[in-house]
């Protein structure tokens, strides 16, 4: 489940708190994971593939903060 790369930008979700696709973890980031917050399905946001965005994704986009997504064995969009 935490390969999962529900926005097809060659990262799993998991290593991708990056919601914009901007190459970047940042405020913008934040806002859209804030936009989806506790709500349920196989979203972008929900980084640990529990099928809800809560707290322990938010804690993953906290840890990813200021740093680029990743790392990747595939292709991606930040290449």
């Amino acid at each position: 489940a935490d390969q999962r790369d529900t926005d097809g930008d060659g990262f799993g979700n998991l290593c991708d708190a990056d919601l914009d696709n901007d190459c970047i973890v940042q405020c913008s980031d934040v806002a859209l994971m804030q936009s989806m917050f506790l709500q349920t399905g196989d979203l972008d946001a929900d980084l640990n593939g529990d099928q809800v965005v809560n707290f322990v994704d938010l804690a993953n986009l906290r840890d990813a903060f200021f740093k680029p997504p990743g790392p990747s064995a595939q292709s991606n969009i930040c290449d």
